[in-house]
């Protein structure tokens, strides 16, 4: 199974990466979740669940209070990122889907996020294109 989010910022890299990283643990765990996880509504919710935790753990720079920069209170922040990162249904492709969308657009810069179980090589489990 090959599942890929067309996100299209690839500064969000250090966030997806540990989300489809999570994703794929979760498969790992359960034939039944690796049936769930080709229903694209169900894998946007755990996109949309786990996007935004991880964003702040692991790749935000600025804490509302601490340094004001971007954001007046972290509910600002959260309502911005949690949105900003929303995953759609429109934006999910799985299996050979994911071969159209190469051959019309080539790449996506490094900000299209895949799950790919399919590999043997647990490095390219998960990865960037």
């Amino acid at each position: 199974m090959r599942i890929l989010y067309r996100f299209g910022d690839n500064d969000f890299r250090a966030t997806f990466i540990p989300v489809f990283e999570l994703l794929l643990k979760k498969s790992e765990n359960s034939s039944i979740e690796r049936g769930k996880m080709r229903d694209k509504e169900y894998f946007c919710a755990l996109i949309n669940e786990l996007a935004y935790p991880l964003y702040r753990a692991l790749q935000c720079h600025s804490f509302p209070g601490f340094d004001g920069l971007r954001f007046a209170s972290e509910e600002e922040s959260r309502k911005f990122y949690t949105e900003y990162f929303r995953a759609t249904p429109d934006r999910i492709y799985i299996d050979q889907e994911i071969e159209g969308l190469i051959e019309e657009y080539g790449d996506g810069n490094r900000a299209w996020f895949v799950l790919d179980t399919q590999q043997h090589d647990p490095k390219w489990r998960v990865y960037a294109i």
